[in-house]
């Protein structure tokens, strides 16, 4: 399919190459800041991501208010690398990874010195998992519970046993929960249809080299993350009532974001990159 003037091919070596340069450049203060747990680490990560997803096309907009203040776990859809990125250059927390990723060349390291926290779906390393929680320098979290990508249209069912991470932490630190719903609304600034959304998502066997070269190809790209209320007190004593309530959320946003186009007279809280 022939998009014209909305993909370029040498965008996309443009970018490609921004990329490798800007990466180059921050890995190192990364690793650094990693490495001897730098009070500033989160703040070089939020720095790098805003430089990646700028390179990306990617226009962010943020409706209602990112928690700040107190720990956190924020709970997210996911349906692209894209999101990794975008949520890192706004959201004050870690990710809370799958361990085998550690072992994927390029993204592996990288997820590494960023500060994500490996965990492993065996429930025979739970307490290993918690420790490794316990004894991150960050309070606040991300976390994907659907446990995979989607193709961007619909969320999955999330998985309620990621949400006993709430309560273990709750011992060390009170903790209340963050939904955000993440959106690929506009392509080149134009509403974007079902059909277009799986060139941003990724998903299921897609080919990742393939991909990229495709989506950086493309102008730009508009995701809008929603900030839902938290959710604490005793609440989260019930991890299924938790995921549910999440998921909800999530998933009516998800939808209103796709199908409604937002009132001229509300502006969105913030607009980065």
């Amino acid at each position: 399919m022939s998009f014209g003037p909305l993909k370029s091919m040498v965008r996309l070596w443009v970018r490609l190459l921004l990329l490798v340069l800007w990466t180059g450049v921050c890995a190192p203060f990364l690793y650094l800041g990693q490495r001897f747990e730098l009070s500033c680490h989160n703040w070089i990560l939020r720095f790098y991501s805003r430089g990646i997803i700028w390179v990306m096309g990617v226009k962010l907009k943020i409706h209602g208010t990112i928690e700040r203040n107190r720990p956190t776990l924020f709970v997210c859809n996911h349906s692209s690398y894209y999101d990794i990125h975008t949520i890192a250059s706004v959201v004050p927390g870690v990710f809370l990874a799958k361990d085998d990723i550690l072992n994927w060349p390029v993204i592996g390291p990288l997820c590494s010195i960023s500060g994500s926290v490996f965990i492993s779906r065996d429930p025979q390393k739970t307490l290993e998992n918690m420790a490794k929680i316990k004894n991150n320098k960050s309070k606040s979290f991300i976390l994907f519970p659907e446990g995979t990508t989607t193709d961007g249209n619909r969320v999955k069912k999330f998985n309620s046993a990621f949400f006993g991470l709430v309560t273990q932490l709750d011992t060390y630190h009170p903790m209340v929960v963050q939904p955000l719903s993440i959106a690929y609304t506009r392509l080149a600034g134009i509403p974007m249809g079902n059909h277009y959304r799986p060139y941003f998502s990724w998903f299921g066997d897609m080919d990742l080299v393939s991909h990229v070269k495709n989506a950086l190809a493309f102008s730009s790209v508009t995701i809008e993350i929603t900030a839902h209320p938290t959710i604490e007190g005793e609440t989260l004593k019930d991890r299924k009532k938790v995921a549910t309530l999440c998921e909800q959320l999530i998933t009516t946003s998800l939808t209103e974001n796709l199908t409604r186009p937002k009132p001229k007279n509300k502006a969105p809280a913030m607009v980065a990159a």
